[in-house]
């Protein structure tokens, strides 16, 4: 019974794994070829100007919480450029 349930196991982690693979190999080519929005750049140009020290609301408009701004900052922690992650 437990070699039973040990191989049950190992089917299940072996069969989430390749749907995992098989999830980020969908997730790559629609990466491909799906296009860029204004709106990516507009958070870059965002998150930019408050890495640099700037507040939003006050120093520049952003109408949504800054959460998503400050995912993106780790992107800035190498040049304050604003196309650094443009040109990389």
């Amino acid at each position: 019974m437990k070699k039973f349930q040990k191989a049950v196991e190992i089917v299940l982690f072996v069969f989430a794994f390749l749907l995992l693979l098989y999830l980020l190999y969908e997730k790559y080519r629609l990466g491909l070829v799906r296009y860029f929005d204004m709106d990516e750049y507009a958070y870059l140009n965002w998150t930019a100007h408050m890495v640099s020290g700037d507040m939003p609301y006050r120093d520049f408009l952003y109408q949504l919480p800054p959460g998503f701004l400050i995912i993106l900052a780790p992107v800035f922690f190498f040049s304050r450029d604003p196309t650094f992650p443009l040109i990389v």
